[in-house]
């Protein structure tokens, strides 16, 4: 065929071609798929609401629930107790079973206990997971709920897949009476009562914002020795479960002012805290209303020390801010120490308050920013205020014991009977040889005078 008999199709008009897609448009559409991603995702899921209508107290009954039917147990479950009119409120989980959620609602007016057992005699053991699709699994007991609500008893045991939020809004109790363990942390927010009767291997972090934590775990509440995870003490109160004495293992870090022991539910036996103390770059009211020992470096701030029982701080502490004791006795170990920043005459953080202070540990003088002029003094104790004892193992630091209950290091010197620091001045050059040749004429003196004698005699 002749190229004179092709076929060429029809130019389309420049009015109707595609034009470029302006670049303006791209970015929008850009930003908005990116928007659309990075969207925090709403928790969906399904609610169960407990009835205990079946004919036993199994959670894998379908007539125990609202609706009917077996729930589907998984990270987006939230499982509702509402005890009103509801029966088997001592139940079992059954197998092990993993929920997003637990809330007993402000009707929950009456105990509930959970087993995490295949039956309500427990005897084979299961575990409950707390595990979030979205944000942190929750324990919540709403305002006006009278009861009390137990989670994991006899056998069994609970892990914690995410943190786990525990809001108890009323003055009740939430329990957890086997181990607790998993990555998971806990949250405590809310005027009422979270206790930990075990000694529990979670490795998140523990945060206390509001209420009462109490501990019942001979060896250690809130994690083991090995893998406890941080502690936040924002708020609230910690309190020991008896009187026997038991163990904190975690690095501590206060967010605020914060309680330990006194709550008439619980024990007063000792809390020992060996991890690091941080008080959070500020001045920290400590109640401690049961004894109470801090063994890690406390760092960080201030302490002002309330409440009528013993705190004892056992560690070579690096804090540099004034403590302060209000109420009760502040002891300082053997071999512990506190350090005080000398700067200029009269600048310095100190010890002060109307308790009683009992110092068997040692001093650390920080000189480094120190004034030296002859007369410079900074009150370190305040004796005339504080029941203050210097006992036999005190120390100061590369200071000399003066076997006088005084210590001096080159021009300065301090008392333990006035609880200052001060610059004594050293004798200058011209001074000491004056010195010399008093002494010097005395002994020639002397001398004179035994010969003159001898003369006499003869």
């Amino acid at each position: 065929m002749s190229s004179n008999n092709r076929h060429t199709l029809p130019r389309m008009p420049e009015r109707f071609a595609p034009s470029p897609m302006p670049i303006q448009f791209l970015l929008v559409l850009a930003l908005a798929v990116f928007a659309a991603a990075m969207a925090p995702r709403t928790a969906a899921g399904a609610t169960a609401t407990w009835d205990g209508g079946g004919a036993d107290a199994i959670w894998g009954t379908a007539n125990n629930w609202n609706p009917n039917g077996v729930p589907t147990f998984d990270n987006t479950l939230d499982v509702v107790f509402n005890t009103v009119g509801a029966a088997g409120l001592v139940n079992a989980i059954g197998v092990n079973r993993t929920i997003r959620s637990l809330t007993f609602t402000a009707d929950a007016d009456a105990n509930v206990t959970i087993h995490t057992a295949a039956t309500t005699v427990p005897a084979t053991a299961r575990v409950l997971t707390f595990d979030a699709d979205v944000g942190n699994a929750t324990v919540t007991v709403d305002s006006g709920a009278a009861g009390s609500f137990v989670i994991g008893t006899g056998v069994g045991s609970i892990t914690l897949a995410d943190t786990l939020a525990v809001n108890v809004n009323d003055i009740g109790e939430v329990r957890f009476d086997r181990p607790v363990s998993g990555a998971g942390g806990i949250t405590k927010n809310g005027i009422g009562r979270l206790f930990l009767r075990q000694s529990n291997f979670y490795t998140g972090a523990t945060t206390i914002n509001a209420g009462v934590v109490c501990t019942g775990g001979n060896t250690g509440g809130f994690g083991d020795a090995a893998t406890s995870g941080p502690m936040y003490l924002n708020g609230g109160t910690i309190a020991n479960s008896s009187a026997t004495s038991r163990p904190i293992y975690n690095n501590v870090t206060m967010g605020g002012d914060f309680a330990i022991g006194g709550h008439p539910s619980y024990g007063s036996g000792l809390l020992t805290f060996s991890g690091m103390f941080n008080l959070g770059a500020a001045t920290r009211v400590l109640t401690v209303n049961s004894p109470v020992t801090i063994s890690g470096v406390v760092s960080s701030g201030g302490l002002t020390k309330a409440g009528s029982a013993l705190l004892t701080l056992s560690g070579v502490n690096t804090y540099t801010g004034d403590t302060t004791i209000s109420a009760g006795t502040l002891t300082l170990e053997d071999n512990a120490q506190l350090k005080f920043v000398i700067g200029a005459s009269g600048v310095n953080n100190k010890l002060s308050g109307t308790g009683t202070l009992n110092l068997n540990g040692d001093f650390n003088f920080d000189l480094s920013g120190a004034s030296s002029n002859a007369g410079d003094s900074w009150m370190v104790v305040d004796v005339g205020t504080l029941a203050a004892t210097f006992g036999s193992t005190f120390t100061v630091v590369g200071f000399t014991d003066n076997l006088d209950n005084t210590w001096s290091s080159g021009s300065y010197r301090f008392s333990e009977l006035t609880g200052s620091l001060v610059v004594v001045p050293e004798p200058n050059a011209l001074t000491l040889l004056g010195l010399g040749l008093t002494v010097a004429w005395a002994a020639r003196r002397q001398r004179l005078h035994a010969a003159a004698g001898s003369d006499r005699t003869n």
